[in-house]
């Protein structure tokens, strides 16, 4: 532990930034899965793609993900909804 004020107060902000961005992480990675389960004919399919956009979304806002990547998980999730 950090003996500095300045020092230990950073390391309690990116202790709260890491479990934040984790959660952004997780959410991320539950969007591929469901994803991938679905079937091209489900019903759900344009519900997924909306939500795993607004997940992507948020997380780039957060600055969690690059904006590059961000485009780049979108894509991937279009087409794991109209090809699988």
């Amino acid at each position: 532990m950090a003996n500095i004020a300045s020092a230990q107060k950073r390391a309690r902000q990116m202790k709260k930034r890491e479990t934040k961005n984790d959660l952004y992480r997780i959410k991320i990675k539950e969007v591929f899965k469901k994803a991938k389960k679905l079937s091209p004919q489900s019903k759900k399919k344009e519900q997924l793609v909306a939500e795993a956009y607004a997940t992507i979304d948020r997380a780039e806002r957060e600055n969690v993900i690059h904006k590059n990547k961000a485009a780049r998980l979108k894509r991937q999730v279009n087409t794991l909804a109209t090809t699988t």
